[in-house]
């Protein structure tokens, strides 16, 4: 898993931008370690900042090492149509206020073009209100890329219905 690397270079860079100095590349000895191809699964009602945080991490190490890296970030849905965080209501009605996202590709088109060698390194799956509605299809897309994949931070979804490493239940401490 990637995710000591990347804060520790995002931690890094934005101790340097906070001095009002020029940034400073952190050292990096091996930057080919770096995952470079993301993936974003949305759906309806995600929740935003599950989305726009690691976004604003990745942002900001591609800023810091655009010169040694090509990251490439995929955005992925059921349809190409707009994805919200807004609410919706029993006639699939929006609210009023959210933020919407443009997906660049859907789940099938995906799955039908890329094979694992090039594929997603890492994907970010947010929580939110949509994961109590039927996101039957997100749950089958993540169960296809999970074996290649390597997620960036526990997630929902992910929790709620994805593949899981077999191991013993946890059982409370006995007093003594």
């Amino acid at each position: 898993m990637h995710t000591p690397t990347i804060l520790s270079l995002l931690l890094a860079a934005t101790t340097t931008s906070a001095q009002n100095r020029p940034p400073v590349r952190p050292p990096f000895p091996n930057i080919t370690d770096l995952p470079t191809r993301y993936g974003l699964v949305l759906f309806p009602q995600f929740q935003a900042l599950d989305v726009f945080g690691p976004m604003d991490v990745l942002n900001t190490i591609d800023m810091h090492f655009s010169n040694y890296t090509n990251m490439n970030l995929t955005i992925l849905a059921k349809t190409l149509d707009p994805v919200t965080t807004a609410r919706q209501g029993p006639q699939g009605t929006i609210g009023r206020f959210g933020e919407s996202i443009v997906p660049t590709t859907t789940f099938s088109d995906y799955l039908a073009r890329n094979s694992s060698a090039d594929g997603i390194e890492v994907l970010l799956v947010p929580g939110g209100l949509g994961t109590r509605r039927d996101v039957t299809e997100e749950i089958n897309f993540v169960r296809a890329v999970y074996p290649n994949v390597s997620p960036l931070h526990p997630l929902r979804l992910h929790r709620r219905h994805g593949p899981r490493p077999r191991r013993r239940p946890r059982r409370p401490p006995r007093n003594h």
